[in-house]
């Protein structure tokens, strides 16, 4: 049967052929020469970054230009969550594809089990040159994260053993994302030719809030108080019942350390990419392990609890040939997911144990962004007086917490900032929403003890490390 138009008239042949190549022309970038052709991975980490406090996400203030225009030419995903509130065993379940529980990497007494597969392994399996820059002291090699890297650099500036002058010039109240650059841009000039997989960890965001000028000033120049983000998690002025216009004066050094990760870092990556002909050859994913608590719920920082001012993290995907650009997906996805979409666009064949599910479902126009099933996000966070587990779906949230015996249920369609949790476990969507807890657990649980294992005691800590992580407040005295 002819081709007709509107007007029933046939088609010209050579219109029908036109139209035909630029419909083919047009998908062909995204899903065919990712089979063909090896793209460069970077995958950016930004510690303890709120995508709340992004221009993408629908921040008020400019604190991320580079980043809004990587998710403006990319995919954002509005939904990420990650599987705790602090660093060490989120970006485990980041380079796994693993939850906190099937990791086994809950508290700073375990490392990662050599058995278990990471993306650095696979990614170095398919010839990929694996390379890492870590900027916090959570990343360090002693709890298994230089598994499958070929260069895994520190850039942390804990480690007094630097001479004098190093010393000096690195300290600057911890501001650690230049030195990381400075090492991406060497590693970067070494082995050209070579596809690579970079692992780049960013850590000023993290507390404390003591952005360089112009940053220190940029989102709150009239402030005229004597609060500061130095020693911040040991300040006796920062506190629950504090000023709110201190507070809100936190809120802007933190803002100030995110425009300045932007600048120092993002965008100098871009650019060194760029200078070196990567850029439209490599995906670029930014994220977080966690974000911050503002006293939302009654306290500062992060590994506290499981809301999702601290749950809740950033996810843009950006690449020309990979990733069609303008997507803003609203499913909820997991930081394991993240693992198992970078092998899946790089046509790599999946880590036979990750239990993340690539996204390229839904980044795909072809196909109609539905999934498995739900993605359900089982989180934990662990501290010396602390030790809670939860369960997010996309319109409910169960906590468990073992210490204080307490169960709380979070209806996320009507009380979507949690203030309001219901504690009954006999009402209705709670029991329900209690026996799919325990039924994840138990089957994450039995996957676990499915998978080989051995004894992932950590090194003993030394007592620098121990104490530089008790000033970041991840250390308490015991």
């Amino acid at each position: 049967m002819e081709s007709e138009n509107r007007k029933g008239r046939p088609l010209e042949p050579l219109f029908v052929i036109s139209l035909t190549f630029f419909l083919f022309a047009s998908v062909w970038p995204f899903f065919s020469c990712r089979k063909t052709s090896r793209f460069n991975v970077v995958l950016v980490s930004i510690d303890t970054l709120r995508p709340d406090h992004l221009g993408c996400y629908g921040y008020s203030q400019p604190t991320s230009p580079t980043i809004d225009r990587l998710a403006r030419e990319g995919a954002q995903f509005k939904n990420a969550f990650s599987t705790t509130t602090w660093t060490l065993p989120g970006h485990l379940a980041l380079l796994t594809g693993l939850p906190d529980l099937v990791h086994g990497v809950i508290s700073e007494a375990q490392m990662l089990d050599e058995n278990r597969i990471t993306l650095a392994e696979v990614l170095k399996k398919g010839k990929y040159r694996t390379l890492g820059v870590f900027t916090g002291p959570f990343l360090l090699p002693r709890w298994g994260f230089d598994q499958g890297f070929d260069v895994y650099q520190d850039a942390t500036l804990y480690d007094k053993k630097l001479d004098g002058a190093e010393m000096l010039n690195a300290s600057e109240r911890g501001r650690t994302t230049p030195g990381a650059m400075d090492k991406v841009e060497a590693l970067l000039d070494q082995k050209p030719g070579k596809p690579f997989f970079l692992f780049l960890h960013l850590f000023d965001a993290h507390p404390d809030f003591d952005p360089p000028p112009p940053y220190d000033r940029m989102f709150d120049p009239d402030y005229t108080g004597s609060v500061n983000g130095i020693d911040i998690m040991k300040n006796p002025a920062v506190h629950q019942d504090m000023d709110p216009r201190d507070l809100e004066h936190l809120r802007s050094l933190y803002d100030g350390e995110i425009r300045f990760i932007d600048e120092a870092g993002i965008s100098r990556l871009v650019g060194i990419l760029r200078k070196r002909g990567l850029i439209e050859r490599t995906l670029i994913i930014i994220t977080s392990d966690h974000g911050e608590e503002f006293y939302e719920h009654g306290v500062f920082g992060h590994r506290q609890n499981l809301y999702d001012t601290t749950l809740h993290i950033p996810l843009v995907l950006w690449c020309p040939a990979l990733v069609p650009p303008g997507l803003v997906i609203k499913e909820q996805v997991r930081i394991i997911d993240i693992m198992p979409t970078i092998l899946d666009l790089l046509g790599m064949q999946q880590s036979p144990e990750a239990l993340g599910e690539s996204l390229l479902p839904l980044l795909s126009s072809r196909e109609t962004g539905e999934t498995k099933g739900p993605r359900q996000i089982f989180c934990e966070v662990q501290e010396s007086n602390l030790y809670i587990e939860g369960l997010r779906t996309e319109d409910s949230k169960v906590v468990v917490d073992y210490r204080k015996q307490e169960r709380l249920y979070l209806d996320l369609l009507k009380d979507s900032e949690e203030r309001a949790p219901l504690m009954s476990p006999e009402h209705p969507a709670f029991k329900k929403a209690l026996d799919r807890f325990f039924s994840v657990r138990w089957n994450l649980v039995a996957y676990r003890d499915s998978l080989p294992w051995r004894a992932t005691n950590a090194p003993k800590m030394d007592p620098e490390l121990r104490e530089r992580l008790k000033s970041l407040g991840y250390l308490k005295d015991r």
